[in-house]
């Protein structure tokens, strides 16, 4: 990345392990993340000629109990090496990560090790099960949360991005200990796995050490794993998906299914695409959105996002609002210029270059810059070419594009408050 004077350094581990390291020489904090290409719909295997069919929750109850490491609380590990860690499971992907201002070579070596050595007992799974169960507890019980797995109930039929990354109740309680075992091996490969770096350190020094450590770790391969999904169709699950919590603003919501995008260049620039047309008609750039607010339709707690990948793709439109008929219908008007208003190109510049300049920003944000730069790997894109994408983008292109897309498949979701 010469032209942003960023310092960006990739290497690859004979293992396979892949390794990206971003030097930021007048930082004294450093931050390393290592991700795992596995996640909340990674349920049913084919490796080699078997199929096999995991329970819901499993890469999340995985992350949870390799935490217990040489006997203990690897957390507590790290706080001695006056470190901060913590980890996440998304529906793609599983990260464990920490950040320290002392030197980060022996909290990064126990990074590597941790995680590529699962230390697995009955006894370790059945206590973790009440822990993860209050989680799902809070997770049920948070409007959020709820909104969210409600949107995908309504979209999917078949895909299991119909069930949260936590996992069903009853998965939880029935999940031992070779079901982990079987998921960590056939997933905590190095090939599977990316180590990411935001440090002061020399990047070639760190790498020795990464190179040194991995080659010294004995490699869990049973052979190569291909994720396998049920074939999902356009039709949505529910037009209408209606919950009652005890809250006291309602949650409204507008989901659109669409068809998932293979190519990894094409998905990005159609996903961008149309968030730059939703900040253009439905956002403050928008000359009646700030009607929309006088009129109480609108609050702040509201916007729009697309979410475009191989095996899924939807937009979504959400607000808290008393009135969900009125939302609908300035979603109904937005979708309408979506498709039939190319934005302007003043308009369309100033949102290219703000979108631009916040992509240049993640560098001097050490946790999101890591994330970000994983899950771009994992997806086979780099941040330079979202950049370079970014900045190839124009209004004619954008209107093409959005205007072209299906909007018919719609799901309308409602969270309201106890009668």
């Amino acid at each position: 990345m010469k032209n942003l004077d960023i310092k960006f350094f990739e290497y690859q581990c004979e293992n396979g392990l892949r390794v990206a390291l971003v030097h930021k020489p007048d930082f004294s904090r450093s931050f390393f993340l290592c991700g795992v290409k596995c996640g909340g719909i990674d349920r049913r295997q084919r490796v080699g000629s078997k199929e096999i069919f995991y329970p819901s929750g499993c890469a999340h109850f995985l992350e949870h109990v390799m935490f217990h490491y040489r006997g203990g609380d690897v957390s507590d590990q790290f706080a001695q090496l006056s470190c901060q860690v913590n980890a996440f499971t998304s529906p793609y992907e599983t990260a464990y990560y920490f950040s320290t201002t002392e030197d980060p070579k022996e909290p990064l070596e126990l990074l590597l090790r941790f995680v590529q050595n699962l230390e697995l007992t009955d006894d370790v799974v059945e206590k973790e099960k009440g822990i993860i169960l209050s989680e799902w507890d809070m997770v049920h019980q948070n409007p959020d949360s709820c909104f969210l797995m409600s949107v995908w109930n309504a979209l999917y039929n078949k895909h299991p991005m119909k069930e949260d990354v936590i996992g069903k109740k009853a998965d939880i309680l029935s999940m031992n200990k070779e079901t982990l075992q079987s998921f960590y091996l056939n997933h905590y490969t190095p090939q599977n796995m990316a180590l990411i770096g935001v440090s002061s350190q020399d990047p070639q020094t760190l790498f020795d050490q990464i190179k040194e450590i991995e080659g010294s770790l004995q490699s869990n391969i049973l052979g190569k794993n291909r994720l396998c999904l049920l074939k999902e169709d356009l039709n949505v699950a529910s037009p209408s998906f209606v919950k009652t919590m005890d809250i006291s603003n309602q949650y409204v919501g507008l989901a659109i299914k669409l068809e998932p995008v293979k190519d990894p260049r094409i998905r990005f620039l159609l996903e961008t695409q149309i968030q730059l047309t939703f900040d253009a008609f439905f956002s403050t750039f928008s000359a009646e959105f700030q009607t929309w607010i006088d009129q109480r339709i609108l609050s702040l707690d509201c916007g729009a996002e697309a979410d475009i990948m191989p095996d899924h793709a939807h937009l979504l439109f959400y607000a808290q609002t008393p009135l969900p008929n009125q939302f609908y219908k300035i979603v109904e008007h937005v979708l309408w210029q979506m498709q039939n208003q190319k934005i302007p190109d003043a308009v369309f510049t100033a949102l290219q270059n703000r979108l631009y300049a916040q992509q240049i920003r993640l560098f001097d944000r050490f946790e999101e810059l890591a994330i970000e730069i994983f899950q771009s790997m994992a997806q086979g894109i780099s941040l330079k070419e979202q950049l370079d994408w970014i900045a190839s983008l124009d209004a004619n292109s954008t209107f093409e594009a959005v205007s072209n897309l299906d909007l018919s498949h719609q799901s309308q979701i409602l969270i309201k408050g106890l009668d």
